[in-house]
């Protein structure tokens, strides 16, 4: 008999392939349920009846479940190098999908991906835990470290939240373990993580940050030839990539088109392997362009004097995510009355450099004198911004106003911008509702620090996901049965994300409904591209030094724009122009 993790449980009198595809791990939905922990005989088993005999591993490609050669012996043997963590060393695992192999997750120090954690609590790590039998391994890549820091701590620690609530929360067989990688914001070492992850077993990746990141890690590269998560089949979810070419990224499981063996109808239904909790930069630059008609009379009308025109300045970062939402903003703003392809002597487009070098990359836009700058942007807007600032030479009553994308809001541009608060907003993909509110305050409980960080709410809900889906599927959970299962959950049963929630959902999908899962980071309506629609709000820096949100929030379909508190008797809006 086998667990499932709704409580049912099913018959098998499998061969040896089969019994390696025994369910590695379960859920219970608050509800008795019971875990029988997949076994095989040995470390390195040979499968009985007929064995072909072999001197290399390419003798036995063609025999199902015998796909090693065991030269010691001469024959056809299972992939399957061990059959549970018993196994492995100390500080390895038996990964869950054939061939498992005894994979080294406690890694050395000096290794980007050294982080492991399975813990309830800081006080109880509960380091071992990877090793339990049936241990559903994510892993994660972002930048832990360097100028990006701010984002990939946010995105570590909301991950970290979810599995501390759901290891505490009395609903699981197994332990969800986190395997975690410093990417520093690089895309080449986002890619060499990922395959990392890959040889590690993990069928799931929250991450990268980025959206370059997001598409070298999927795609791999040319020169030097490296495969990317799609092709060694590993699901991503990137909390907070946005570029609009994301999108359109061929992702299809090649594991899923090969079994489907030419069937047109079963290929159709192999899903994709790239998917994001934050949306297409299309909506947010929808957004900034209708925040931007309501901030354009107080920059006309700026320190007093009434100008006829105004000058836009769009300073953006080389990368997908910044030439994408650059291309995406032209094609929708308007200013002075015109759109931006009628008003060329206004509208001045930079592409600064990476790294930022302020002597030469700012010079045009100093010249120019714009009255607003738009940054699009990472980490390094806490360079770019006060560099502006300190070039320009006008009175600060005639100084431009600074809107922001969503790689804005992090501490260090907070503090980078203390002095001139009040002329900088900015626009980030989410919502500021009770789910998000609740999340933000257990974020904050938790780590001591404000959770408001892009990606941090997006990496929260992934965890939830995963285990949702996860549910679904008799046996070990590959990334494509990760990724099928995300489709189910858009619909039926409201299901906000949580602990408390979690058992609600899982008897749901038990019974063999959909549910509609709405997270901290929004409604999470995946459309057929595997991407989902979301409201965005305006931000700003208040005095702590700190980002808030501003109360304001444009809807993600209609781009109606909520009103502005500010308004409000008494102002409610926690950052009003001075």
């Amino acid at each position: 008999m086998s667990f499932h993790p709704t409580g049912r449980n099913a018959d098998r009198t499998s061969t040896q392939p089969q019994i390696a595809r025994l369910l590695a791990w379960g859920l219970s939905s608050l509800l008795t349920v019971g875990a029988l922990s997949a076994g095989l005989g040995s470390c390195s088993v040979i499968v009985n009846g007929d064995p072909e005999s072999c001197t290399e591993d390419a003798d036995c490609i063609n025999l199902e479940g015998r796909t090693r050669c065991d030269t010691e012996a001469g024959v056809c043997a299972s992939a399957d190098l061990c059959a549970s963590s018993a196994d492995c060393p100390e500080d390895s695992y038996c990964t869950p999908i054939a061939p498992r192999v005894c994979a080294q997750l406690k890694r050395p120090a000096e290794d980007p991906c050294n982080i492991l954690f399975s813990g309830k609590s800081e006080a109880d790590p509960n380091e071992g835990a990877f090793r339990t039998d049936g241990a559903f391994v994510i892993g994660l890549t972002a930048p832990i470290t360097g100028e990006d820091s701010s984002t990939g701590i946010g995105v570590l620690n909301g991950a970290k939240l979810a599995i501390e609530e759901l290891n505490n929360s009395g609903s699981l067989v197994a332990p969800i373990v986190l395997i975690g990688c410093d990417d520093l914001g690089d895309s080449a070492q986002a890619a060499e993580n990922g395959r990392t992850l890959a040889s590690l077993g993990v069928q799931a990746i929250i991450g990268p940050a980025y959206s370059g990141q997001t598409l070298l890690t999927a795609n791999g590269s040319s020169d030097p030839p490296e495969n990317g998560t799609v092709k060694n089949n590993v699901m991503i979810i990137s909390p907070s990539a946005t570029s609009p070419l994301v999108t359109g990224i061929q992702d299809v499981s090649p594991r899923c088109i090969e079994e489907c063996e030419g069937n047109a109808e079963c290929a159709a239904d192999c899903p994709g392997l790239v998917w994001r909790t934050s949306p297409s930069d299309t909506i947010q630059a929808a957004g900034m362009a209708k925040y931007f008609t309501e901030l354009e009379p107080i920059i006309r009308d700026r320190g007093g004097e009434v100008r006829t025109k105004i000058k836009v300045a769009v300073l953006y970062k080389p990368d997908p995510y910044g030439r994408e939402l650059e291309k995406a903003l032209k094609s929708v703003l308007e200013f002075n009355g015109e759109p931006v392809f009628s008003q060329s002597a206004d509208y001045l487009a930079v592409e600064y450099s990476d790294p930022v070098d302020v002597d030469t990359d700012f010079a045009d836009v100093l010249t120019f004198k714009p009255d607003v700058v738009f940054i699009l942007g990472t980490g390094e807007i806490q360079t770019v911004l006060p560099a502006i600032e300190a070039g320009l030479a006008a009175p600060v009553a005639d100084r431009p106003y600074y809107v922001l994308s969503d790689g804005g809001p992090s501490e260090n541009v907070a503090i980078a911008s203390e002095n001139f608060r009040d002329r900088v907003r900015g626009t980030v993909p989410g919502t500021n509702g009770a789910i998000y509110n609740q999340f933000l305050g257990n974020y904050t409980q938790r780590f001591g620090v404000n959770g408001n960080v892009f990606g941090s709410a997006g990496a929260y809900d992934t965890v939830f996901m995963l285990m949702f889906s996860a549910s679904l599927v008799d046996g070990p959970a590959r990334a494509e049965d990760l990724a099928r299962g995300f489709r189910k959950l858009t619909s039926g049963l409201s299901v906000e994300v949580g602990s408390t929630y979690f058992g609600d959902g899982l008897n749901a999908l038990a019974a063999g409904d959909s549910i509609d899962f709405v997270g901290a980071s929004g409604a999470l309506d995946f459309d057929n591209a595997d991407e989902a629609a979301s409201d965005i709000q305006v931000w700003c820096v208040t005095d702590f030094p700190d980002i808030s949100n501003a109360g304001r929030f444009f809807n993600g379909t209609t781009m109606e724009g909520t009103p502005d508190p500010g308004e409000s008797t008494p102002a409610t809006f926690p950052c009003p122009f001075e």
